[in-house]
C-alpha cells in the first residue's frame, strides 16, 4: 500500500478520517501540544499528518494539515497557547493564516517528497525505510520552518511583538532559537513514531497481499 494506489475511495476516506480524529484527540487530550514554559509549544501533531501524507498521498496530507492547522487555531481561541493568544490579540486574520497555511503546505509537500523518493530517487523495498524516515523528518522540519517564516512575515515588524522581544533584531534571534529547539524535538518524534507506524502498516499490507 503506497500513497493510496491500492486503496478504494472508501478506505482512503476512512483512514483519512481516523488520522484526523487522532489529531483532534491529541489536541483536546493535551498530548498534542506540549508547553515548554518559555512562551512556545512543541507539537507532535505533524506525526499523523506525515503518516497520512506517506500512506495516502499529498492530497490527504493537505487535508490532515488543514485539520492540524485548525487545532492550532483552536488553541489560540481557547487560550491554550500563550503565543497564539498574543498573536490573536494583535491580528485575528494574520493568526488564521499563520496557523493554517504552513500546515497545509507541509502536509502536501510531505506527500510529494515521499512520492519523489519512493518512485524516482530511492527505488526498491530495501530503501523504503529510508524513504519513510526522510519524509517523516521533512514534515517536522518544514512545519517549523514554514511556521516561523510565516510568523516573521506577518508579525515580525509589529510594534507589539518587537517591543515584547526587545527589538526586531532580537525577534530574529528568538525565532531562530525557538525554531531550532522545535525542529530538533519534533523531527526526532516524527522520525521514530512516523517511520515506525508507516513501516508497520506497509509490512502488514504486504503480508495481507501475499496471503490473498
Amino acid at each position: 500500500m503506497t500513497q493510496g494506489k491500492k486503496l478504494s475511495k472508501l478506505q482512503y476516506m476512512v483512514i483519512t478520517a481516523v488520522l484526523a480524529a487522532i489529531i483532534v484527540f491529541l489536541m483536546f487530550s493535551g498530548l498534542g501540544y506540549i508547553p515548554t514554559g518559555f512562551g512556545f509549544t512543541i507539537t507532535i501533531l505533524m506525526i499523523p499528518v506525515a503518516i497520512g501524507a506517506i500512506l495516502l498521498g499529498p492530497g490527504a496530507g493537505a487535508i490532515l494539515g488543514t485539520v492540524f492547522g485548525l487545532t492550532s487555531l483552536a488553541t489560540c481561541f481557547l487560550g491554550l497557547d500563550a503565543l497564539g493568544v498574543a498573536l490573536l490579540a494583535i491580528s485575528p486574520w494574520k493568526t488564521v493564516i499563520v496557523c493554517l497555511v504552513p500546515r497545509i503546505l507541509v502536509g502536501y509537500l510531505c506527500g510529494l517528497i515521499f512520492k519523489a523518493l519512493n518512485g524516482k530517487i530511492l527505488k526498491g523495498r530495501k530503501t523504503d525505510l529510508l524513504s519513510y524516515g526522510i519524509a517523516s523528518v521533512s514534515a517536522a522540519l518544514l512545519n517549523t520552518l514554514f511556521f516561523f517564516v510565516a510568523l516573521w512575515i506577518f508579525f515580525g515588524s509589529d510594534p507589539a511583538v518587537t517591543q515584547y522581544t526587545g527589538g526586531s533584531s532580537n525577534f530574529f534571534v528568538l525565532i531562530g532559537a525557538l525554531g531550532g529547539i522545535n525542529a530538533i524535538v519534533e523531527a526526532v518524534a516524527c522520525l521514530i513514531l512516523g517511520t515506525a507506524t508507516v513501516s508497520y502498516t506497509h509490512l502488514r499490507a504486504h503480508e495481507t497481499a501475499a496471503n490473498i
